[in-house]
């Protein structure tokens, strides 16, 4: 092949340009500019070309050419849009819908306690959250908002938000699942707060469904990585009753239900509530020591066997009295310690393998000094779920891809075994072949008056 030939297939149009033009470039911007390690860094100064000198050039292999590129511009001037609207005010709308909204979680403050346990938002990161958070108020009437934390998919990730709204009409006293579960209501047990997920800075907020007994349990047997597609369907075994925004809302409420954690002494119980309802303590209290299990209460109530925080409403019989049922868990404590929680590893001492605690290295101390926080409380069974305290101030998150930490290898759920009609062994139960009909079985025809055979 001679020279001019290798030189027409360099030439060769390719979206409004041809590699041998994007070479000469190349090869001129590093003659002229001399960067440093350029064989290292050839990728990167080979793509600053194609973005600045090529424009119309989509890259990828040189296929898609203009229409691919008119594509990404295009997208990509939707998503500023999107997130330059953040950084606006909230407006209301003719009818008055939307505005300022309720107060959001001063998340600008809280980032700068995550950041001792590892969960660094950064400044930037902060203040934009923040501002979708008072977007996310506008939009939905939920009362205090706040940054949940993030949860990893192998598509993309969710940013997740959590706030308190109100039952909606269409949720029912007797709603059930499919397992006969009564699905408690907005603001109770498993369903006490709301949730919120978008795709990132600028991306719309979705809200998700509550969740029931049955997607709770179902969950627990399932080790499943999420996609990024709330619309996805849920595959392996036991099936799960929805799609994967049903299992987001389930792997949410059993992490929070297990992570979320408060300072000793700063809630209290509310007197006569069988809900297990918690309110802030009204009365003077001291902050205890958090560098242990001591100083750390649970924030939610435990979620039992059945998917649910308390026992199923009784049943009534015909004449008005509870039908007693077996094996029906007792119902969730308040403000359970974490000192109770049960350790990861079975070998692990009582109420020393559920979590780590530690202090943030402060400097300043003297020798034998103890330190004053900030102190962090790290979930063994949740890897990425994180509480600070300092003082009588805490703030917690979680950052991980939503799966506990097992200490066994994971297995499927075997079917269950089908139900005996029978015991064949059984002295009572034991059968025996039929024996034969050896007469006719069809009755004689009566007989009418007259001596004769009545006619049908």
């Amino acid at each position: 092949m001679d020279l001019a030939k290798a030189k027409s297939i360099l030439m060769k149009q390719e979206g409004g340009t041809s590699l041998y033009e994007h070479l000469v470039e190349l090869m001129l911007k590093i003659v002229v500019e001399q960067p440093d390690n350029a064989l290292a860094n050839l990728e990167a100064l080979s793509a600053s070309v194609r973005a600045k000198t090529f424009p119309d050039f989509a890259g990828g292999g040189g296929t898609g050419g203009a229409a691919a590129s008119e594509e990404l511009v295009s997208a990509r001037a939707a998503l500023l849009s999107a997130q330059l609207a953040v950084f606006k005010a909230p407006v209301a709308d003719e009818e008055g819908a939307g505005g300022p909204g309720e107060p959001v979680q001063d998340l600008t403050g809280d980032a700068a306690l995550l950041e001792w346990g590892g969960v660094g938002l950064g400044r930037t990161e902060a203040f934009r959250t923040h501002l979708a958070l008072k977007h996310l108020a506008a939009k939905f009437p939920a009362k205090g908002l706040r940054w949940w934390g993030r949860l990893f998919g192998r598509g993309g990730d969710y940013t997740v938000a959590e706030g308190v709204m109100d039952a909606g009409e269409e949720e029912g006293d007797d709603d059930k699942d499919a397992l006969g579960n009564a699905i408690q209501k907005t603001g109770d047990g498993p369903n006490k707060f709301t949730y919120f997920v978008c795709a990132g800075f600028g991306a719309p907020w979705t809200k998700l469904p509550r969740v029931t007994p049955h997607q709770l349990t179902a969950t627990r047997a399932l080790r499943r990585y999420l996609t990024g597609d709330l619309a996805a369907p849920v595959a392996g075994h036991p099936p799960f009753p929805g799609n994967e925004a049903n299992l987001l809302r389930a792997t949410i409420a059993l992490i929070s239900a297990d992570t979320q954690l408060a300072i000793a002494g700063s809630l209290t119980a509310v007197e006569g509530d069988e809900n297990g309802a918690v309110e802030p303590n009204a009365e003077e209290w001291e902050a205890p020591d958090l560098s242990g299990a001591d100083g750390w209460v649970h924030a939610a109530l435990e979620i039992n066997a059945l998917g649910r925080t308390r026992p199923n409403p009784p049943v009534m019989d015909a004449e008005g009295n509870e039908v007693p049922v077996e094996g029906a868990p007792e119902p969730s404590a308040p403000l359970k310690g974490v000192g109770e929680d049960p350790p990861v590893d079975e070998a692990a001492p009582e109420g020393g393998g559920a979590w780590l605690f530690s202090a943030a290295p402060v400097s300043g101390l003297a020798e034998g000094e103890a330190p004053t926080g900030p102190f962090v409380a790290k979930s063994l069974r949740w890897p990425g779920a994180v509480m600070v305290g300092l003082g009588k101030k805490c703030a917690g998150a979680y950052v991980g891809w939503g799966l506990p930490v097992s200490t066994a290898p994971y297995q499927p759920t075997l079917p269950a075994a089908p139900p005996a009609v029978f015991d064949f062994a059984a002295e009572e139960t034991r059968v025996a072949e039929k024996k034969d009909v050896t007469v006719d079985p069809t009755p004689p025809p009566e007989e009418g008056e007259g001596g004769e055979a009545a006619e049908e």
